[in-house]
């Protein structure tokens, strides 16, 4: 499935719509949609979570908040 994905990406960056992409795959448009735009589904009391592949904005460290290495440390009591 993960190459499908890689696939569908690539057509949806070309400009093909999601359910032509969808076809030309053999995948649902519920989940093409899925992999647009990410969502959250709950079944049987189970939650999964899909962000989408979009790349998030470069994250800028601020001195107001603790580090990723110093929350590590926090919590593992050092």
């Amino acid at each position: 499935m993960t190459e499908r994905r890689v696939e569908y990406a690539r057509l949806i960056g070309q400009g093909v719509t999601v359910s032509e992409a969808c076809r030309r795959l053999g995948v649902d448009r519920k989940t093409g949609h899925w992999w647009k735009n990410g969502g959250t589904i709950t079944r049987n009391g189970i939650t999964r979570s899909r962000g989408t592949d979009h790349q998030p904005a470069a994250r800028v460290d601020s001195p107001r908040y603790l580090s990723e290495h110093e929350r590590v440390l926090i919590a593992d009591g050092a």
